[in-house]
């Protein structure tokens, strides 16, 4: 230990026996961590304000569109059931547009854990079928 460090050590001690630590807003509180232990330093400023302001990164509000679109295209097939061959035509096509845009979605994300697996037009329409009955 430096001796700077002994001083302010010290200092600390004192001022701690005088009860001037006894006091301080917050005493007897819990902590509130808001801060995200993962972020970078150069980050954190950022995310503070956008917590604050109740904003967020352009990737995570893509990724709440996207979800809210496949639960949209969801409803409308298990209304449809059964499908018109039409019908199977365009659901196809919105999901191709779905998969384009978790195509742009995966290019933008951080990390490619955060990534989002595209659409099967099989899968949709069979998970629909099994639910409408």
């Amino acid at each position: 230990m430096s001796s700077f460090d002994r001083i302010v050590e010290e200092v600390i001690k004192r001022a701690m026996e005088a009860g001037e630590f006894d006091n301080l807003s917050g005493t007897g509180k819990p902590i509130q961590w808001n801060d995200n232990p993962f972020t970078p330093e150069e980050w954190r400023i950022t995310e503070d304000l956008m917590r604050k302001n109740d904003l967020a990164y352009p990737w995570m509000e893509k990724r709440k569109e996207i979800e809210r679109k496949i639960l949209e295209l969801k409803t409308k097939i298990n209304k449809m059931q059964p499908l018109t061959q039409t019908a199977e035509n365009y659901f196809s096509n919105q999901i191709q547009v779905i998969n384009k845009e978790i195509f742009d979605y995966n290019l933008s994300v951080p990390v490619t854990r955060l990534q989002r697996m595209t659409l099967n037009i099989e899968d949709v329409l069979s998970n629909s079928q099994q639910e409408s009955n």
